[in-house]
């Protein structure tokens, strides 16, 4: 079974009790694990929560599900940053024992960690069983557990969700919905804190495009591209509105010289190198993302001019680590420059 953060509701009505989370994305992890913690009441927690984080005998697994609570309610086992590993056997494979004209004693086999795990997945009844982070589960075991999503939402589930969550209060805009998941970069746990934000300064009214951008915080990343964008192509007003803003949040002149030159060095290499962007995003250690607005941008000039702008760009920082000349007025006659190519 595969139950959907987007809808814990599902996870409530199921009658399963061992379950593993599955995934990266911090916000959806928090709540899973938070679903689990908040069944057992705080007085409670003491006895009925009980937290493996790292075991190393994977007996203590099995030995927590089968401990009883003296207390009433539901009694929850979290076992975290749990790494699977079988222990090498003394004997190599396919070798016969020794013959010595004596009698063979039987020896005790040893039990496998996974056979720990996949008893304790079978003892758990009345009690809940929860893997976070865990590696190296035999697919025998994985069978036995009730998946629970917690990668990393995409654009189709994002827009669903900021939708349900306005559905009802006054509904939000198609594109103030676009606009939110670019400001935030897609992050589940920024979309929901500025969620909360627009719920409580819109009081009921329609979510629209100019709340987003009055309220909603764009991520230093997004508004690169965008300043980047502006002057790529030449729109100075842009640049300049866009540029206040760094200035007014106090985003220092060197640290954008050096965002524009990453962005100019990748807009070089795209247009010069015959890579794919996955290729070119593992070179530059960046998200695809990068590459492909590297891409887009690069479409308003030859290589030869992205050359001499990248060359400016590069002697701009080190004028200023040279003290030849101040953060700003390297960076002005640079950007001047760029508009006039």
């Amino acid at each position: 079974m595969k139950a959907s953060m987007l809808n814990i509701d599902a996870i409530k009505a199921s009658e399963d009790r061992a379950f593993l989370i599955d995934g990266d994305d911090p916000y959806w992890c928090d709540l899973a694990l938070s679903f689990f913690i908040n069944l057992i009441s705080e007085e409670n927690r003491s006895f009925n929560l009980n937290i493996l984080d790292e075991p190393t005998d994977f007996s203590d697994i099995l030995n927590a599900v089968e401990t009883s609570s003296f207390l009433p309610g539901p009694h929850v086992v979290i076992v975290k940053n749990l790494t699977v590993t079988e222990p090498k056997s003394s004997k190599k494979a396919g070798a016969a024992p020794k013959s010595e004209g004596k009698s063979k004693k039987k020896t005790k086999t040893k039990e496998k960690n996974s056979d720990y795990i996949e008893a304790a997945i079978d003892a758990v009844f009345d009690k809940y069983l929860v893997f976070y982070n865990a590696s190296g589960l035999p697919s025998n075991v994985k069978k036995k557990l009730t998946l629970i999503d917690a990668k990393k939402s995409d654009q189709f589930e994002l827009r669903n969700i900021i939708t349900a969550k306005f559905n009802g209060i006054g509904g939000i805009d198609q594109d103030a919905i676009a606009t939110l998941i670019t400001y935030t970069g897609g992050s589940m746990a920024k979309i929901d804190l500025e969620m909360r934000k627009l719920v409580s300064y819109c009081n009921g009214n329609k979510v629209t495009l100019d709340d987003i951008e009055n309220l909603v915080s764009d991520t230093e990343e997004n508004q690169i591209y965008d300043f980047t964008g502006a002057i790529t192509s030449g729109n100075k007003q842009t640049a300049m509105k866009i540029l206040d803003k760094f200035v007014a949040a106090g985003v220092s002149y060197i640290y954008l010289l050096a965002a524009l030159t990453n962005q100019f060095r990748r807009m070089y290499y795209v247009k010069i190198a015959d890579r794919t962007d996955d290729k070119l995003a593992d070179i530059f250690s960046v998200k695809q993302y990068a590459i492909c607005k590297a891409r887009e941008l690069a479409k308003n000039y030859n290589s030869a001019v992205l050359s001499k702008n990248l060359l400016a760009l590069i002697d701009a920082e080190s004028n200023i680590k040279s003290g030849i000349m101040t953060e700003k007025t390297a960076f002005d006659r640079v950007i001047s420059t760029i508009l006039s190519s």
